[in-house]
């Protein structure tokens, strides 16, 4: 165990290092560093050059593309919804009438109720028979004021005489 423990501390010459690396170097004097002295520029109104006032505008709002791409989709949706309210606002009241309220001028027995699956002409087809189905959806689309050919069930149509 002794043998782990005996260190020689003792410094070895190395022939490879030059004395001279460990010679000491001469110290010249030099000129203390000067501080700049700052100045406060201010942009004056007539004034040219010199520099860019300091503003307290805040940077234009520049988005990602992310955010590019979330405010399109909501653009998107946005008009899609407001498309779809003026749709439907301007086809309820041409085409859907309830069953429970009939059509103004009608008379007992000249009106039907439209079931699931009819067309108006199956229903002009029953209607008269013998006339042309064509003449005859066309007096049921005036008589009801109806935007189309479409009907809806338990829509309550006036039929012609």
């Amino acid at each position: 165990m002794t043998a782990l423990l005996d260190f020689d501390f003792t410094p070895v010459a190395d022939p490879e290092i030059d004395p001279a690396v460990f010679a000491p170097l001469p110290i010249t004097d030099v000129e203390p560093f000067a501080r700049p002295r700052l100045r406060l520029v201010v942009d004056e109104p007539g004034r040219r050059g010199g520099a860019p006032a300091i503003s307290a505008r805040r940077p234009p709002l520049r988005l990602t593309r992310r955010g590019r791409v979330a405010a399109v989709l909501g653009l998107v949706l946005l008009a899609s919804l407001v498309s779809a309210l003026v749709f439907a606002l301007a086809m309820g009241p041409a085409s859907g009438r309830s069953a429970a309220v009939a059509p103004t001028g009608a008379a007992a027995g000249s009106t039907v109720v439209v079931q699931p699956g009819d067309t108006l002409w199956a229903i002009a087809s029953r209607v008269a028979p013998k006339a042309d189905p064509r003449v005859t959806v066309q007096q049921i689309i005036d008589r009801n004021g109806l935007a189309g050919a479409s009907v809806q069930a338990g829509q309550v149509l006036v039929l012609p005489s």
